[in-house]
């Protein structure tokens, strides 16, 4: 078995997991025991995703050490990861462990395309598309589940069932990235007819009305005017994005009258105290890497951020974040200029998201935004490829230009 054959079975097993590892707290859900959202009732199961993140890092490092050799997307994007997390890394080296350990820890899905790259195809992409149906139908399965059957955690809505209901993950707001990206998966890469496809749509839609996610909503939204009214509207976007948005919060108020004043007043205004506080007092380079993560609040004294804007800006300082920024920025750019929809659409999709979420920490989400990286990094070096070869092919005379020449 190959290197790359023993990654690809990692990369499913990490998926294959995924309806396991909040096993213990679904359990409490159900039975009304579960003592609250910070406890693991789980086990050390859990560390199994941290395990597989490590086993390929481990792999992907052996493969480039065989091969003698390694790709320039990668080597560019390495250098961008280092020059904007070393320095941070190691002004923080005087604190204690558990904190450098949680940083890295969140820093290991930034890095881990890097390491992936040579797996990484149309085919894999397409298979695990294909396996995401499976978990998307099982975790709306349970949804309903638990919209009759569990414990009133979340409350109860004006139509008497479960307000808010999780399906495989314990926070609603998980469990909406997770149909989310499910669903961008199955948009863009799924081999299913148009009917299947709507399908997946619908079911998509109610599983993320039944997490109650306000974010969930303006992001299905978005996601669905991207994909159906593809780049036509691409000039209005920035227009078009804080209309939708702003109809967003109107719509969910109206939507989510059970928990409206608690959707205005912590998802909305204490998100936005939070990012505004962890802005004041970070610095140029930051001396507490690792404090900005949800694993530095479980295992230590980490600072609760609750957002990914917030986490970079902490854990890097001003310069970290920039760099990440810039990137994005130019990323998303790129996309526009060349009318790249899918990469585009990702784009929003993780913006979005990344103002209610720490998406380092947010598995299997985070493993599939890895791969994804990869898949585009990769497909943007083919096409770097196919249009130099086309240029050669136009400079040569007709007569010299042999059947190999072209690609």
């Amino acid at each position: 078995m190959t290197i790359r054959d023993l990654q690809s079975s990692l990369i499913f097993s990490g998926l294959i997991i995924v309806p396991f590892l909040s096993y213990g707290e679904l359990v409490g859900l159900f039975s009304g025991t579960l003592p609250g959202q910070g406890q693991n009732l789980t086990g050390w199961f859990k560390a199994s995703k941290d395990l597989i993140f490590l086993l390929l890092i481990f792999l992907g490092s052996t493969g480039y050490l065989l091969s003698n050799k390694i790709k320039h997307k990668t080597l560019s994007y390495l250098l961008v990861v280092i020059v904007a997390t070393a320095p941070s890394i190691i002004l923080s080296l005087q604190n204690q462990f558990i904190y450098t350990a949680s940083g890295l820890r969140w820093l290991m899905p930034v890095i881990l395309p890097i390491f992936i790259y040579s797996v990484v195809d149309e085919a894999l992409v397409k298979k695990i598309a294909k396996y995401l149906i499976v978990l998307l139908i099982l975790h709306f399965c349970v949804q309903v589940l638990q919209a009759f059957y569990a414990s009133s955690w979340y409350g109860v809505s004006s139509m008497g069932i479960n307000l808010r209901n999780p399906g495989l993950f314990l926070i609603p707001n998980t469990a909406s990235f997770f149909t989310i990206i499910s669903l961008y998966f199955i948009l863009y890469f799924a081999d299913v007819n148009k009917l299947k496809k709507m399908f997946l749509v619908m079911m998509s839609m109610a599983s993320v009305f039944l997490t109650m996610s306000g974010t969930g909503i303006v992001v299905l939204f978005i996601l669905l005017l991207i994909y159906y009214f593809q780049f036509k509207f691409i000039k209005f976007f920035p227009l078009i994005l804080p209309a939708v948005i702003g109809l967003g919060f109107v719509f969910i108020s109206i939507l989510l009258s059970s928990r409206t004043e608690e959707y205005l007043s912590v998802s909305g205004g204490v998100r936005l105290s939070i990012l505004t506080n962890s802005f004041n007092n970070a610095s140029f380079f930051s001396d507490i890497f690792g404090y900005g993560t949800n694993t530095a609040i479980i295992m230590a004294n980490g600072l609760f951020v609750d957002s990914t804007f917030a986490s970079l800006v902490v854990n890097l300082g001003y310069f970290g974040f920039f760099i990440f920024m810039c990137l994005f920025l130019a990323v998303g750019v790129y996309s526009i200029l060349n009318k790249f929809e899918p990469l585009f659409a990702l784009l929003v999709i993780v913006f979005l998201y990344s103002g209610t979420n720490i998406i380092f920490e947010v598995y299997p989400v985070s493993l599939l935004l890895a791969i994804l990286v990869a898949f585009f990094m990769k497909r943007r070096a083919a096409a770097i490829a196919a249009r130099k070869c086309k240029v050669l092919a136009e400079n040569i005379p007709h007569s010299k230009v042999s059947s190999h020449t072209i690609i």
